[in-house]
C-alpha cells in the first residue's frame, strides 16, 4: 500500500503545475459560470468531467515525454505496482473534483437564487450517473495509454469514447419506441421497483467493468517494451 500510495503522490506531483495560477482560475470561472448560467450543478460536474479526462492523459504525456517509465524501474516500482497507482490516483482525483463540483454547485445555486434567476436542483442520483458515466470514460482511455503510449493513444482514444455516447443515444432513441420501451420495463421491472437491488446491480455492473478496464490495463503495460 505504501508504494501504490507513494505513485499515486507521484502522479500528482506530475500534474500539479496544471492546477496552479491561471490554470485553475480558469477552470474554477468555467464551472462558476456554466453552473450559474444553468442555475444548476450538473454543469460544474460536466466541466470538472472534461478536467478529468484531460488529466488522465496529462499523466501519460508527461510521463512520455520524461521517460518516466524508465525512472519506475529506477525508483523500484513494480509494473503492476505502476497500473494499481495510477488507478488508486485517478480514484482519489475523482472523489477530489467530484467534491469540488458540488461545493461549486452549491455556490452557483446561491448566486443563481440571489440573482433572480431558476435554480434547478439536481437529485443525487444524478450526480451519481454523471460521476459514473465519466469515471466510465476514463476506465476506457486508462488501458489504452497503457498499452499504446500517449502519443499513439490520443488519437485512436476518441473512438470508444464516440462509441459509448452514439450507443447511449441510440439507447435513448430506441426506448422512445413504446412497445420497445414496454418490453424492457417488462423486464426491469423488479429491478426498478427495488431502490436497494437497483442501486446494487447498477454498483456491481460499475465495479465490474473498472475491474476489467484495471486488469486489462495490467497485461497491456506488462507486455509493453521499453
Amino acid at each position: 500500500m505504501t508504494k501504490l500510495l507513494q505513485f499515486a503522490r507521484l502522479d500528482f506531483m506530475t500534474i500539479k503545475p496544471y492546477f496552479l495560477g491561471k490554470n485553475l482560475f480558469i477552470y474554477l470561472a468555467m464551472a462558476i459560470f456554466l453552473s450559474i448560467i444553468n442555475g444548476g450543478a450538473a454543469s460544474g460536474l460536466g466541466v470538472g468531467a472534461i478536467i478529468a479526462m484531460l488529466m488522465s492523459g496529462h499523466t501519460f504525456a508527461v510521463g512520455e515525454k520524461c521517460n518516466a517509465d524508465a525512472l519506475y524501474v529506477t525508483l523500484s516500482f513494480k509494473r503492476k505496482q505502476v497500473v494499481a497507482g495510477r488507478y488508486m490516483f485517478f480514484l482519489i482525483f475523482n472523489v477530489v473534483i467530484i467534491v469540488c463540483a458540488v461545493i461549486v454547485g452549491a455556490f452557483a445555486g446561491i448566486v443563481s437564487g440571489a440573482l433572480g434567476m431558476e435554480v434547478n436542483s439536481v437529485a443525487i442520483e444524478v450526480w451519481i450517473a454523471l460521476a459514473a458515466v465519466f469515471v466510465l470514460a476514463q476506465a476506457i482511455q486508462l488501458p489504452l495509454y497503457f498499452k499504446l503510449g500517449y502519443t499513439k493513444a490520443r488519437f485512436i482514444i476518441l473512438f470508444p469514447i464516440v462509441l459509448l455516447y452514439s450507443l447511449f443515444f441510440v439507447a435513448l432513441m430506441l426506448l422512445r419506441d413504446a412497445q420497445i420501451m414496454a418490453t424492457v420495463t417488462g423486464i426491469f421491472t423488479p429491478i426498478l421497483n427495488s431502490p436497494i437491488l437497483l442501486w446494487g446491480s447498477v454498483a456491481v455492473v460499475f465495479v465490474l467493468l473498472v475491474f476489467v478496464s484495471y486488469r486489462a490495463a495490467q497485461g497491456f503495460y506488462g507486455k509493453r517494451e521499453f
